[in-house]
């Protein structure tokens, strides 16, 4: 028994269940109580103590956990443990461990030497090729500085802690009535009639007065506040700014020529025609007639095609396919194939022209030495230019000046935090922008910045050369979007209470068929509509309100344009006919079991921590929460 349950507690649902009590028992209590004593115990409950050496390998724990759930090629080191939060995570599970120990003290749950054995055997860490390696077991101990006791003693409470836990949610599962009723929930279909409120319905709006236009601009102050930007001068070398490939001379592309013969080898090029066919059957029959003398040009007219339709190359091995490219490499000059298979159906091929592998002319090699020996050059003046720039700029000159001297672009920007500018418009093409910005807006005004590596090669010099503070605009400034901020609060009040209107009426005994003559509009009809589900008129808003009440219900609700509202009557609701639980997901299913178990594990340290509470050693808890700071 005690093995079946070892087993079922060292699998993925089980741990991934742990997890969520670990997280739940955050959540729920967060901080145990405090106390001053002294002593090696970290967590106490009732007369159960974890000791403070127990964190070391309760963080293990939830590295390894951590690994193995993201399927991790190594362990994380503490260092990276912690940006994930998994020393908290250890300290709330010895939180939840104290507690299921002192319900283990008082159930009197043992495990045995044989048991405990088996665990250190199953635990994948310490094996090798399957089988349990006791010289990684040793080393991980050695590398831990724990002795083997003490790593036994707390391998025991996990087991004794596994078995309550796993004793009472085993097999935990949500009713049969608790999954019918979410099938009916999801699968249940409704019809919907409608009218659409639009723009239309509510007239042209006004320009505001200028009380009105006041009012909305004093309610949206911090909407019109102008943010801090900064003046920004940029400087921008590149490979691509120094290629000048026209540079290169006849004689230095010869020398690279000479000396890198080896490099400019042409493959041999085939040219060959490819008769294909739709079946394999087909060109059986055509390699029969070829057989008893029809010509292959013949053949290709007879196929309602021109030699020049099938005619592909001249092209190395690896312009042809490769199902058929080793054939026509092996294919003697104008002999005809046998039927031959190819991914886009079986063909029939003529080799008409060999191009034999040999030198590259020098005139077909020559543009690709040019752009060559142009890059060379190019990242051989970016080091350069690099170096004498930052030593003329330690002497004291100008971006302004370098940019001239060495032929660079010079570019100055106004941008704030976003890198947008004052009227909005996002700067996009910004080199390393994320970077570049948090730069301009850590620095200060004309301060002598380092040059940021621009990812693919270069170098981007930048200088900010003015801050302007941000303030609060004035209303003058920002009239024309205070109008347009004041005529769509506007339109939405307007449609709301000419929506508020019609649904009154719909109440007051008026049909929508009434409604949608007196409004020169036709009524709508949407069909099978689920919860959850979408629909390109109503949106998510109406199709939420077609299922907030029963079927003849109607209501008021947002259109999926914002500008648009829905009038609604629900005239039918259709129940699924199948209910069974056996067709729920099963993965939804297992989830839904797993939340009901986490509820029960929940439940028992919510009794635990009200009959004995967790104490805190105030000491040995703070030595260990500074060193995760």
């Amino acid at each position: 028994m005690l093995d079946t349950i070892r087993s079922a507690v060292n699998s993925w649902i089980a741990k991934v269940f742990l997890g969520l009590l670990v997280l739940c028992f955050v959540l729920l209590w967060g901080v145990p109580e405090l106390r001053r004593t002294s002593g090696h115990d970290l967590f106490t409950s009732g007369k159960s103590t974890i000791k403070a050496n127990t964190y070391r390998l309760a963080l293990q724990d939830q590295i390894k956990l951590f690994a193995s759930t993201n399927q991790l090629p190594r362990l994380l080191s503490e260092a990276e443990a912690k940006q994930y939060g998994l020393p908290q995570m250890a300290l709330s599970q010895l939180q939840q461990d104290v507690l299921l120990d002192e319900q283990v003290r008082l159930m009197k749950i043992g495990v045995s030497k044989d048991g405990i054995a088996r665990a250190i055997g199953a635990d994948r860490f310490f094996q090798q090729q399957g089988q349990f390696d006791r010289t990684i077991f040793l080393s991980y101990l050695k590398q831990e500085g724990l002795p083997e006791a003490d790593f036994i003693d707390y391998l025991a409470g996990k087991e004794k802690r596994n078995q309550l836990v796993y004793s009472a949610v085993n097999d935990m599962a949500a009713p049969d009535v608790f999954y019918s009723a979410l099938l009916n929930y999801r699968n249940e279909t409704r019809s919907v009639d409608y009218l659409l409120v639009t723009k239309k319905e509510i007239g042209e709006i006004k320009a505001p007065t200028s009380e009105q236009l006041q009012k909305s601009f004093d309610a949206h102050k911090a909407e019109f506040h102008a943010p801090e930007y900064r003046q920004v001068t940029l400087m921008e070398m590149t490979p691509e700014s120094l290629l000048k490939p026209a540079d290169i001379s006849e004689d230095e592309i010869k020398d690279y020529y000479t000396r890198n013969a080896s490099r400019f080898m042409s493959p041999e090029e085939r040219t060959v025609q490819i008769l294909r066919f739709k079946t394999r059957q087909e060109a059986d029959n055509a390699s029969a007639k070829l057989r008893n003398g029809t010509t292959f040009e013949d053949l290709v007219s007879s196929e309602h095609k021109t030699l020049e339709d099938i005619t592909k190359g001249p092209a190395a091995k690896t312009g042809f396919s490769s199902t058929i490219a080793r054939d026509i490499f092996e294919l003697e000059l104008n002999k005809v194939s046998d039927v031959i298979n190819d991914l886009e159906g079986p063909v029939i091929m003529r080799v008409v022209k060999i191009t034999p592998q040999g030198p590259t002319p020098l005139e077909k090699a020559e543009p690709d030495i040019r752009n060559r020996l142009a890059k060379e050059n190019a990242a051989n003046a970016m080091r350069d230019n690099h170096d004498a720039i930052e030593n003329a700029r330690f002497e004291g000159a100008s971006l302004d000046e370098l940019a001239k001297q060495y032929k660079l672009d010079l570019r100055k920007v106004t941008i704030d935090s976003k890198a947008q500018t004052p009227d909005g418009k996002a700067v996009a093409d910004l080199p390393q922008q994320s970077m570049l910005v948090d730069n301009i807006f850590q620095a200060t005004e004309g301060a002598d910045l380092d040059p940021i590596a621009i990812k693919g090669g270069g170098y981007l010099w930048y200088r900010v050369d003015k801050i302007v503070d941000s303030r609060d605009q004035t209303l003058d400034e920002v009239k024309d979007k205070v109008v347009a901020l004041w005529k769509a609060g506007e339109t939405q009040r307007l449609l709301d209470e000419k929506a508020s209107k019609l649904e009154q009426e719909l109440k007051d005994h008026k049909t929508l068929d009434d409604l949608a003559r007196e409004l020169g509009v036709a009524k709508k009809t949407a069909r099978g509509l689920k919860r959850g589900g979408s629909d390109e008129v109503l949106g998510a808003d109406g199709i939420n309100a077609a299922f907030s009440g029963p079927k003849g219900h109607s209501g008021v609700s947002k259109a999926a344009d914002k500008d648009q509202r829905i009038v609604y009557l629900v005239t039918e609701s259709v129940q699924p006919l199948n209910t069974d639980p056996k067709s729920l997901e099963p993965q939804l299913k297992a989830n839904i079991d797993a939340m009901v178990g986490a509820d029960l594990g929940l439940a028992i340290l919510e009794l635990a921590n009200a009959k004995a509470p967790v104490k805190a050693n105030i000491a040995n808890l703070k030595a260990i929460t500074n060193n995760l700071q």
